[in-house]
């Protein structure tokens, strides 16, 4: 008798983990059709609550962790997002694109400086690969726009300085608006340690030589 409700457990521990294991590949299949549906937030419930059946190997399923960070990302939800996209970096999944994507989340959130240290770190370590190029792309951006904010604030000085007749003051103004040029062509230079052939910061590097070389030759003329 002890044998046949041993035996009898046994089948129907099997009967259950076996109705487990569908039910968790049944949630899998819902969020995947959802996904393919461009449903983000149906697929999103349904892969976590395959993530949170607790069946064996669920929690190593890289590719279904990388769907839910792309439904985070679909949905504009940060925090999953983030949690999701680590969890791709940490087991080696789509790592390159993973980590390029955490950088645009650092750069949506308006931390300009660890998204620009975390484009430059994915660049260094994926540069060969085609996601690479991604991480220049968006580095280089965001560089150049910030060149071409101190570019533009130097020009300003440059314009005030244009409006003075008299000669103290004109190089008084224009004294500061060197250094604000000086500045703009460092920020474009380091554009151009990324990006040597780019045109944007070759450009305004001329303007900015032609500005200061324009001050220079009138500083030399008053002493003569």
């Amino acid at each position: 008798m002890k044998r046949l409700v041993f035996i009898l457990t046994l089948c129907l521990s099997a009967v259950f983990a076996n109705a487990q294991d569908q039910a968790a590949a049944e949630l899998k299949n819902a969020g995947n059709e959802a996904l393919r549906s461009k449903d983000y937030a149906k697929a999103l419930e349904a892969y976590e609550k395959y993530m949170a059946s607790g069946e064996e190997g669920v929690a190593d399923d890289a590719k279904t962790i990388y769907a839910m960070a792309t439904c985070a990302r679909k949905l504009k939800n940060s925090e999953k997002s983030l949690k999701y996209l680590q969890a791709c970096v940490d087991k080696g999944y789509k790592a390159d694109l993973a980590s390029y994507y955490i950088a645009g989340l650092a750069k949506s959130s308006g931390d300009m400086e660890k998204a620009k240290q975390l484009y430059a770190d994915g660049l260094q370590k994926y540069g060969s690969t085609k996601t690479g190029s991604y991480f220049k792309k968006a580095l280089v951006t965001i560089l150049t726009k910030e060149a071409a904010a101190l570019f533009n604030t130097a020009n300003e000085t440059a314009g005030k300085a244009a409006g003075n007749t008299d000669p103290s003051a004109y190089m008084a103004v224009m004294k500061k608006a060197v250094v604000q040029f000086n500045t703009a062509k460092d920020a474009f230079n380091k554009v151009l340690e990324i990006d040597a052939n780019n045109t944007v910061a070759k450009g305004q590097i001329n303007n900015i030589n032609a500005s200061i070389k324009a001050y220079e030759d009138y500083k030399a003329s008053l002493k003569k």
